[in-house]
């Protein structure tokens, strides 16, 4: 996973789902690396990111909606 690289870093689960669906539908390969640390509860102690091939950043952080 060298030349990837994160566009997506949250602790919140439910922007995953759009954020996956906006990258798929535009042709753009990802993979999600979910660092939950199951000692605890999913109430923030972990974080989700979603990682895209360099080439491809700049336009998966185009597409992406601002918060």
């Amino acid at each position: 996973m060298r030349d990837w690289v994160d566009v997506y870093s949250r602790s919140i689960l439910a922007g995953v789902e759009l954020i996956k669906s906006i990258l798929d539908k535009n042709g753009i390969h990802f993979v999600v690396m979910d660092k939950y640390c199951s000692s605890y509860a999913r109430i923030g102690f972990a974080t989700i990111e979603i990682r895209v091939p360099s080439k491809y950043a700049d336009k998966a952080i185009r597409l992406m909606p601002h918060e």
